[in-house]
């Protein structure tokens, strides 16, 4: 599925869910030794003409900045720049370059320039060499060093060539790199680390595995299925705790300088993303939409006062299941006795380009626009509501022009924060005149990403934008230059607390209250 996500937000999922029971084992009674769940990663040997073979294929061919902002046309600017991320990494002062390794790149420049072809960076090869010879570089001979100074001269030469959405994606991150979909396999508990730098667990609603199993807040993990956490991501461990299905993990915590061990068995849990007032039930069981808003209810404007005929949907992302959520709201909210919707984007980071066209459909009418898209060739191509209602049975999502009254007064609320599919919401319902935003100016994160593998993913792989998106009006959300500020600019700009929002002392609640009920 193409993916619209804030890169932030997509390698930092924090997470771990399922349902199903757990079986706790005994202490642990004796220390022993333990293999790293997260090795370093490792190289053991380099060949920089990578960049000429992967690297810069994968820019020229794939990436919808290449043609537009007219990348990797100076050769000498490039080599210098490259070959000072690479000197960086070995720690070789700039005021004191090797004579022979300036005559090196030189040589390359020129044949370059001569041959009309890109700059041959095996050169770099032949300078590591030599470099080596010194015993001051020879930590560099280690396949961790190795992999260092590679991953750092291949992002320095994607910095060079000007591509802002290019990012390195290291060997190990490569099987991260998929689809959310707002439905996990883990243990129904969220990780962070805490004042010592310890991975915690804390368990994430009632009844759940790591809560049925014994875990409790401030729990510190140790280890998964027997290998040391030590020196490990979130993303990591996420990772290596989810799994198929069915399957189990065994977990080692330390609770009052005492391990103990739990086996657990993983299953499919929705992770709750979308909440509602007025509440809705869920289908599957769940409960329903009410469940950890933070905000009292009805709303109250700042003199106090109740507006019951406010509806409110706090919407977290546009993974699959959220969205599918999203709709199974709309579609049973009690319009009769609502005059106004206030829906919350805000740290929303994005999710599915299908997820986007769906739930933005709801509130257009049939064809019409909801964003275009440039591709790497600069063609554009439209995105329309569909002319009628209709359901895709491999997403299960439903596109329905008009599913909310046409009547109804909408403000989004959003923020610095709001990436990419919220962008693609907010800008569409902004340009049709079908809502009013509230807040700050959004992220700017308007591509379409993909990832292509460096040799396989033996070197780790590019995450690039292929496409970039507009809003109907023809609004570019991605900054192209640094001189652009990009994102979305509210209807009604509202400046945001330094130290964060009362759940009931809200400034962008009561500007929208005043919209929806005074037409201000």
């Amino acid at each position: 599925m193409k993916l619209l996500y804030g890169m932030a937000v997509f390698f930092a999922a924090i997470f771990i869910v399922a349902c199903g029971g757990a079986n706790k084992i005994e202490d642990r009674e004796t220390e022993q030794e333990v293999e790293l769940l997260c090795k370093p990663e490792q190289i053991e040997d380099i060949d920089f003409r990578i960049l000429n073979t992967d690297t810069r294929v994968v820019l020229e061919q794939n990436s919808v900045s290449w043609k537009m902002l007219d990348l990797g046309k100076d050769e000498e600017s490039l080599a210098r720049n490259v070959s000072t991320a690479f000197l960086n990494k070995l720690n070789v002062p700039l005021s004191n370059v090797p004579e022979w390794f300036t005559e090196m790149r030189e040589e390359a420049v020129k044949k370059a320039v001569e041959s009309g072809e890109p700059v041959d960076y095996g050169f770099l090869n032949e300078a590591l060499d030599r470099f080596l010879q010194d015993p001051k570089y020879s930590q560099y001979r280690d396949p961790e060093q190795k992999f260092k100074l590679f991953q750092a001269t291949n992002e320095g030469f994607i910095r060079a060539m000007g591509d802002p959405f290019a990012v390195y994606i290291t060997p190990s991150m490569v099987e991260s790199v998929t689809s959310y979909t707002g439905t996990y396999y883990g243990i129904g508990s969220s990780i962070r680390t805490n004042e010592n730098n310890e991975w915690e667990l804390s368990p994430i609603g009632e009844g759940n595995p790591a809560e049925l199993a014994g875990i409790k807040r401030y729990d510190v993990l140790l280890e998964v299925d027997g290998k040391s956490v030590a020196g490990c991501l979130v993303w990591q461990i996420v990772e290596n705790i989810k799994g198929k299905k069915g399957s189990k993990v065994k977990l080692t915590i330390e609770r009052d300088g005492k391990e103990i061990e739990f086996i657990v068995p993983r299953g499919e849990v929705k992770i709750e993303q979308v909440h509602s007032w007025p509440h809705v039930e869920w289908d599957d069981g769940r409960g329903s939409s009410g469940k950890e808003l933070s905000y009292s209810f009805p709303l109250k404007t700042r003199d106090g006062k109740e507006v019951p005929e406010i509806a409110y949907i706090k919407l977290d992302s546009f993974e699959l299941q959220p969205a599918k959520d999203f709709y199974h709201v709309l579609a049973n909210m009690p319009w009769e006795n609502v005059t106004g919707l206030i829906i919350d984007l805000r740290n929303n980071p994005g999710g599915l380009v299908s997820s986007g066209i769906s739930t933005t459909g709801y509130f257009l009418e049939p064809n019409a626009v909801i964003f275009n898209e440039r591709n790497a060739e600069g063609d554009r191509s439209v995105h329309r509501n569909p002319p009628e209602a209709a359901y895709d049975k491999e997403t299960g999502l439903y596109f329905i022009p008009n599913l909310v009254p046409r009547e109804l007064s909408i403000v989004l609320l959003v923020n610095q924060h709001s990436y990419s599919a919220a962008e693609l919401f907010s800008g569409a319902l902004q340009d049709h005149g079908r809502a009013v935003l509230v807040g700050e100016r959004t992220g700017g994160k308007g591509t379409v990403n993909m990832h292509f593998l460096l040799k396989k993913g033996e070197y780790g792989a590019l995450y690039i934008a292929i496409r970039l998106w507009e809003t109907p009006n023809g609004r570019f959300i991605e900054p192209l230059y640094e001189t652009e500020k990009g994102g979305l600019l509210p209807n009604v700009v509202v400046e945001q607390p330094v130290r964060g929002f009362s759940a009931d002392n809200d400034e962008n609640i009561f500007r929208a209250l005043e919209i929806l009920t005074e037409g201000k």
